[in-house]
C-alpha cells in the first residue's frame, strides 16, 4: 500500500500499474505451434479505499480492471479481476505526538474473492492461468507495515503473504510473499507537500499446482529497485513511481521482467 500520509482519514483513489515481461517458450511445449518468443504486457487500473473504523481499525477495498496482451499468439484480455477486502489494527501510533521521532506500526489480513473471469478461451482453448483476469479461488492473506520517521526523513517496510487455494480446474497458484522497504523525505511547503522516496521491492512465489502436481517452470524470484514521487495539496494526492529489476529468477529463467510503472491519485476526507 506504500506511504500513506494522513493517517487518521478515510481514503479513496485511482491506481494505474504497467508491467512488461518476455518469455521464452520451449519447443517442446509448444506442439508443434506459436512463436518461441512472446511479450506480455499488463495494464492494471485499480478503485481502492481506506475507511477509518476506529482509532484503532482500519479497512481497505481494492477493485482492479486488467487489460493484457500477449504477442506472438493474439491474445487480449480485458476485464474486471479479484476483489480484495484486508483489515488492518493499529499497534502502535506516535504520527501525533509532539516528539521528532515517530513509528506507526499496523498488522492485519484479507481476502481475494474470485470476481474476475478465470476460463476465458482462446481458439477453443483455455487461456493460460497466468493471462485471466481472476484466478476463481477464495485466497487470504497477512500483511504488516512499519514507518518510522525523525523530522522529515522516514523509514517504510511492508510485507504480505499470501495463502492461495484451489480453484474449480484443481489449479493453485504457489503462495506468495511481497515486501518493500524505502527511505522517504517529507517536506512541506505552503500550498504544497511532496515526498520523494527510494527503495528495494521483492516478490517471491511458490509453484503452482495442478490436481497437486507441481508444475514445471512456474514460481520464482523478483527484485526490483524503486523510486517515486508523492505531491500533497489539501485533501489530494498524486504520485508516480518506476521499479527496475535488479535480480530475477523467474519460471527457471524462461521470464525476464522489464521495468514497471504506477501512478495514484487520492483524495482523503
Amino acid at each position: 500500500m506504500g506511504i500513506l500520509p494522513q493517517f487518521n482519514s478515510h481514503m479513496a483513489g485511482l491506481r494505474y500499474q504497467y508491467r512488461r515481461f518476455v518469455t521464452n517458450h520451449p519447443a517442446s511445449l509448444l506442439e508443434n505451434h506459436g512463436p518461441e518468443r512472446s511479450e506480455e504486457y499488463f495494464h492494471t487500473t485499480e478503485l481502492w479505499g481506506r475507511a477509518q473504523l476506529s482509532k484503532r481499525w482500519q479497512a481497505f477495498f481494492f477493485a482492479p480492471y486488467h487489460v493484457f496482451r500477449q504477442t506472438g499468439f493474439g491474445t487480449k484480455v480485458a476485464a474486471i479481476g479479484d476483489l480484495q477486502l484486508t483489515a488492518n489494527y493499529v499497534l502502535l501510533n506516535t504520527a501525533d505526538s509532539a516528539n521528532a521521532l515517530k513509528q506507526t506500526l499496523l498488522v492485519g489480513g484479507g481476502v481475494k474473492i474470485p470476481t474476475g473471469r478465470y476460463q476465458q478461451l482462446q481458439d477453443n482453448e483455455r487461456l493460460n492461468p497466468n493471462l485471466q483476469a481472476g484466478t476463481g479461488s477464495w485466497d487470504f492473506q497477512l500483511n504488516a507495515s512499519y514507518t518510522l520517521r525523525y523530522g522529515k526523513v522516514g523509514f517504510n517496510s511492508e510485507a504480505t503473504l499470501r495463502f492461495n487455494t484451489a480453484n474449480v480446474n484443481d489449479y493453485r497458484f504457489g503462495n506468495r510473499v511481497n515486501a518493500a522497504a524505502k527511505v522517504f523525505y517529507w517536506q512541506q511547503g505552503r500550498r504544497l507537500g511532496w515526498l520523494p522516496y527510494a527503495g528495494l521491492a521483492a516478490e517471491l512465489a511458490a509453484m503452482d499446482t495442478d490436481a497437486g502436481e507441481q508444475i514445471y517452470l512456474t514460481g520464482g524470484q523478483l527484485w526490483l529497485g524503486e523510486a517515486g514521487l508523492d505531491l500533497y495539496y489539501q485533501r489530494f494526492s498524486i504520485g508516480a513511481a518506476m521499479q527496475i529489476p535488479v535480480f530475477q529468477d523467474l519460471a527457471d529463467g524462461l521470464v525476464d521482467s522489464g521495468n514497471r510503472f504506477s501512478a495514484r491519485l487520492s483524495v482523503f476526507f
